[in-house]
């Protein structure tokens, strides 16, 4: 019984730890912007843990603007914060890790390369977190 118990038990933890590592979040377009045109944010149409994520070309560089919403003193707000990448991509996908941080990956179906990143707000402050493993910055 010893036999067969050792082997899928094994087993059961490899699957648990693979599991585990996949990135499962909510998947969305990235918008186009200019950027003499900034988007505008009507607080009306979005509700807590909404996320948008917006691009726009300087140069040679991509510069990508995640708006995040959350709750603060009672009331909705927005979030922004910036990254850049040489790389193109056309969607992001994004996972709230605490009520003021959320994790970010930027994809395209062409490549398998992302950007990882965390973007945070909490009064009036917000911020990136980068992942430096990152080749596209």
């Amino acid at each position: 019984m010893k036999k067969i118990i050792y082997p899928i038990s094994i087993l059961l933890i490899i699957f648990l730890m693979s599991a585990g590592m996949v990135f499962k979040g909510e998947t969305i377009d990235i918008k186009v912007y200019n950027k003499n045109s900034e988007p505008e944010v009507d607080l009306s149409k979005h509700a807590e843990f909404d996320v948008e994520v917006y691009r726009y070309q300087s140069d040679s560089i991509f510069m990508y603007d995640v708006y995040f919403y959350r709750i603060s003193n009672n009331k909705l707000r927005y979030y922004k914060a910036t990254n850049s990448s040489k790389e193109y991509y056309s969607l992001a996908t994004y996972k709230w890790m605490s009520d003021t941080l959320v994790d970010i990956r930027l994809h395209n179906g062409n490549s398998q390369n992302e950007l990882k990143f965390k973007v945070f707000g909490r009064g009036n402050s917000t911020g990136v977190q980068m992942h430096y493993s990152d080749k596209n910055r």
